[in-house]
């Protein structure tokens, strides 16, 4: 009965309260009517309280989350099956389901009277964009009067787990190659046939089980020695990422961690399909899920759990890796790495064994600065230079696109150009010695800075020949100069798979766009005669992308 009490609406305390007043007024005043509503006012809640308390309603519930495991981003399905398994019905029943924040708000319920041996089903979305494995549950049912006197919560036991895992992108077919295990060897080694005297062996190993110790082999060696177990032979893949926290940039789900996960996750669930046996280390060099991960799915459930570490180098995963046997073929996703790291990371490759890097442009979720960018991007290629002289492949994206945004306005235009041209013809003059000099230097002079300056001398010939010369012969002698122009764009255009819609202002260039571009390059070809120094002529950004194609 207390606990009836307790679970009393604001409604059924506010009668509560004006009962007992109503009494005390009455015996104050000696008046009998005002007592009887005290009495009406007092007995009401508490009438209500106690048949909800008695309230017995045998009821059972059964929650099925479909899928259990899915991918980061995309939707689930939790379906609810409530039955009275009593003999009698209920009233009105308000159903409330636990639901991490993370997940969206708690789906809340009314159902109807539900007779005896029927079932109501109820179901919601979730859907969540961070990986994680989220407690479903336990279903809260409140009980309620029919006047919202009395209102008591009892919750159910049952609970059911969701495993957000990272997504998985498909990857093109290609040959990891890789080493081939039998027991935990990743070389072939020839199987005694002929007892326990003659069972191949091995040196004892840190972990190895005691009820393995060959003790003939330990006797005559000197040293501890188990038995091997034969299995079949099988490609073996290792796989590492790096969780350093320092490694990484951005926060949440477009951060380059999770980003560093997908990709681990899309080359596990590669190789898995393919029949390699899989393990898996961080920088801390703990091998998940055990010594081996059986499938994917195990995989895709330990990534939905990683987090970030405060580790700041790649020590204690070099140090297992180093001289280690079995890796098989080794795949890395791997942050920031500095020149260091990356040569501490490259001492661990085995020569027998393949050994990828793929390597997260973290700095790349950030907006540098130009100085900042150029040292990250100088840090970043020696990193790979380091790697592909110790024998690793490092993997980029050979199809990646990359927007960036156009002038807005007349003065940005001049800006940018002015910038280019004049960078150019610094270009032209650093690299002015040795071969290069003396090979490419004269084609680029030629076509870009020689021609385009020559350039203008074509407009005013064709302007002078309109009005002087025959005007046939100088329209058929300017379209020519425009079909050719016209072939050379839609070749470019075709060797970067565009569309060739935007060809079609091709002769309205003619007109404007030429004659500032010559206005541009002759002023940067001045300012390169008169050694006048220029500044980076950086552009406003106005993060504008409507205009971006897609795909």
């Amino acid at each position: 009965m207390r606990a009836a009490l307790s679970g009393l609406t604001t409604r059924g305390r506010c009668l509560l309260a004006a009962g007992v007043a109503s009494a005390l007024c009455g015996l104050a005043l000696g008046e009998r009517d005002l007592i009887r509503v005290a009495v009406f006012l007092v007995a009401l809640p508490l009438v209500a309280a106690a048949v909800v308390a008695r309230t017995r309603f045998r009821l059972s519930c059964s929650r099925d989350v479909t899928p259990a495991r899915v991918p980061a981003g995309q939707p689930a399905t939790a379906r609810l099956v409530l039955e009275n398994v009593s003999f009698l019905p209920t009233g009105l029943l308000l159903l409330e389901d636990e639901v991490p924040y993370t997940l969206g708000g708690r789906p809340r319920f009314t159902v109807d009277r539900v007779g005896p041996g029927q079932r109501r089903v109820v179901q919601y979305p979730i859907r969540s964009d961070a990986r994680g494995r989220y407690r479903i549950g336990p279903l809260r049912l409140r009980l309620a009067d029919p006047f919202g006197l009395v209102e008591l919560t009892r919750s159910f036991t049952a609970v059911d787990i969701l495993t957000v895992v990272p997504a998985v992108h498909p990857l093109p077919p290609i040959k990891l190659g890789g080493a081939w295990e039998s027991g935990g060897e990743s070389v072939s080694r020839s199987v005694a046939i002929r007892g326990d005297d003659d069972a191949a062996t091995r040196e004892y190993r840190n972990g190895d089980d005691l009820r393995k110790v060959h003790w003939r082999s330990t006797a005559r060696v000197g040293k501890l020695m188990v038995r091997r177990e034969e299995r079949p032979w099988q490609a073996r893949a290792t796989l590492m990422l790096d969780t350093r926290a320092d490694a990484h940039r951005g926060e949440g789900p477009g951060s380059s961690f999770e980003w560093a996960v997908s990709a681990l996750a899309s080359v596990g669930a590669y190789t898995s399909r393919r029949g390699y046996s899989m393990r898996m280390i961080t920088d801390a060099g703990v091998s998940a899920g055990g010594a081996e991960l059986t499938d994917e799915g195990v995989l895709l459930d330990h990534l939905a759990e990683v987090q970030t570490s405060r580790n700041r180098t790649l020590d204690a995963a070099a140090g297992p890796l180093r001289g280690a046997e079995g890796l098989g073929t080794f795949i890395a996703v791997l942050g920031i790495l500095d020149p260091e790291q990356a040569a501490l990371l490259a001492s661990t490759r085995s020569p027998s064994e393949i050994s990828i890097a793929v390597l997260v442009d973290a700095n790349s979720w950030l907006a540098l600065s130009p100085r900042a960018q150029a040292e990250s991007d100088a840090a970043y290629d020696a990193s790979v230079e380091v790697l592909l002289r110790a024998g690793w492949r490092v993997v980029y994206e050979e199809t990646a696109i990359a927007y960036t945004e156009a002038p807005a306005t007349a003065g940005q235009l001049w800006k940018q150009r002015y910038r280019w041209s004049y960078g150019t013809m610094q270009a032209l003059w650093k690299h002015r010695h040795g071969h290069f000099g003396r090979t490419r230097i004269p084609f680029i002079a030629l076509f870009s800075v020689v021609l385009p300056l020559l350039a203008p001398l074509i407009d005013l010939m064709a302007v002078y020949g309109l009005f002087f010369l025959d005007r046939q012969i100088t329209l058929l002698g300017w379209l020519a100069m425009l079909v050719v122009q016209a072939v050379t764009a839609v070749l470019a255009f075709r060797l970067d798979r565009e569309s060739l819609r935007p060809l079609w202002t091709l002769p309205l260039q003619q007109i404007v766009y030429r004659q500032v571009m010559y206005a541009v390059l002759l002023a940067s070809a001045l300012a390169a005669l008169t050694g006048r120094r220029l500044g980076w002529q950086k552009i406003r950004r106005t993060g504008d992308f409507s205009a971006a194609p897609s795909g």
